[in-house]
């Protein structure tokens, strides 16, 4: 090399060292502290002019690069606290034709990470990476209801986890986007994944992201993952029980170090996320005995539990949906043909409603085309066998003993608790009314459907 690159290679890396954005220390083979730059001394709030020539010691008496120095070792993105401040450091030993000359360490500060990432993420936030639904989004009538808001809305005020139950279709993401929007976070990325939708190597890369060249297939320049999207915000993790052992083992590091570490890559990235997870089993706790979930990742999850109730057992929030719907997409119908609606909602009160509000909204979808449309139909049932495609059910019989075994049992429970409550109340309705959480109307109909007036 000529003497003129040498001296472009020296100006190039003093010039690197000094306008670095992380810290750097060199120290020699006795120990002494030869090169601060100027991030180091500004982070450990220490002088340049003081440190040089001086034991590292003084100024770090736990620090472990004089091991590294001595035992060749290397450190990599090592945790440590200095002064207060919360640092991710790397020591490497300094060798020349065999010989120890002393050793670097280089290091950055979590904070400065931190902003780092957030200039990121307050892009992809603008990318739609935001919650769209509040507490006031949620149609409802029912005093289980409004108790269930309530206990989410104080479970908003924690930054603990939490685990929402219920089945499908009873709105456990809308309840998730709440909570973001009632908390501290509502101005950080609420980020939401489908856990069930993906393959197991698809859910870690999109969860911690990867490098590039990590995998075939894999993006050129890599990707965050949704972790670091999530990041001061929050992450929702629906259909969380449908996700594979050996994933849970990954999730659960994550939620105990509070860091992820991208595939391909040795860096690692710590991340502030709220989780909040979501489950339609039943029980959790039978998969835990069959091995195929993890107890101490449940645990994680379920700080705090929030469920939500089927829409079969809170009526009056059918009805109050589906006025609330038609109001907003065909209001006409209410003013104008009263009857028609009262005799629809008499009808929706009878069904059983397997898919919740979901279900609702297709049946109403579908009664409001139907309006525009036109149709007509000899008769009420005529029309609602027409919403709720009773025809395709007809069809096939597999699904239609499913579906009767699961009617049935639910019935079946469903009667014996009404049974059990009123034996409880000494056969009072508004006593059992009250410990069922439910209106004395929506009790007195329970009891006439079920043969007990």
């Amino acid at each position: 090399m000529s003497e003129i690159n040498k001296d472009i290679q020296l100006a190039g890396l003093k010039s690197a060292f000094k306008y670095s954005y992380s810290g750097i220390i060199i120290i020699d083979n006795n120990h002494r502290i030869v090169y601060m730059n100027p991030y180091a001394c500004e982070t450990l709030n220490l002088q340049q002019d003081e440190c040089i020539g001086k034991k590292h010691t003084n100024y770090f008496p736990h620090s472990s690069l004089v091991d590294v120095m001595n035992n060749k070792d290397f450190q990599k993105n090592i945790k440590v606290l200095r002064n207060g401040k919360k640092l991710l450091v790397t020591r490497v030993p300094v060798y020349l034709k065999g010989s120890t000359l002393g050793a670097v360490v280089t290091f950055k500060n979590v904070v400065d990470l931190q902003k780092d990432e957030m200039e990121v993420r307050s892009k992809l936030a603008k990318k739609g990476l935001t919650a769209k639904h509040t507490f006031k989004d949620i149609v409802h009538e029912s005093e289980v209801m409004s108790e269930t808001i309530e206990v989410a809305k104080s479970y908003a005020e924690t930054d603990s986890s939490i685990l929402i139950t219920g089945e499908s279709g009873t709105g456990k993401e809308i309840f998730a986007q709440s909570i973001h929007n009632n908390s501290s976070r509502k101005h950080s990325p609420f980020v939401a994944i489908n856990c069930a939708t993906l393959q197991e190597t698809m859910l870690e890369a999109e969860l911690f992201g990867y490098t590039e060249a990590s995998f075939t297939g894999a993006k050129k320049g890599g990707k965050h993952g949704l972790f670091q999207k999530a990041h001061l915000g929050t992450l929702f993790l629906d259909e969380v029980g449908e996700i594979k052992p050996s994933m849970q083992a990954k999730l659960l590091r994550v939620l105990q170090e509070k860091e992820i570490r991208p595939i391909g890559s040795d860096i690692v990235i710590p991340i502030d996320v709220r989780i909040i997870a979501a489950t339609n089993k039943n029980n959790l706790l039978k998969d835990i005995q069959t091995n195929n979930f993890r107890l101490d990742l449940l645990f994680r999850l379920n700080t705090l539990n929030l469920h939500l109730p089927p829409l079969r057992e809170r009526e009056e929030d059918i009805i109050a949906i589906s006025r609330n719907y038609l109001s907003i997409h065909c209001p006409h119908v209410l003013r104008e043909d009263s009857l028609l609606v009262e005799e629809i909602f008499n009808k929706l009160l009878e069904h059983k409603f397997y898919g919740n509000i979901r279900e609702l909204i297709n049946i109403l979808e579908r009664f409001v085309l139907l309006i525009k449309l036109q149709k007509k139909f000899k008769n009420i049932n005529a029309l609602f066998d027409k919403l709720i495609d009773k025809h395709l059910y007809e069809k096939d019989e597999g699904l239609n003993q499913i579906t009767a075994t699961i009617g049935t049992k639910i019935e079946s429970s469903e009667r014996q608790k009404l049974i059990d409550t009123l034996l409880l109340t000494g056969g009072s309705r508004i006593k059992a009314a009250k410990e069922l959480n439910i209106s004395p109307t929506t009790l007195w109909r329970r009891m006439k459907k079920y043969g007990l007036i």
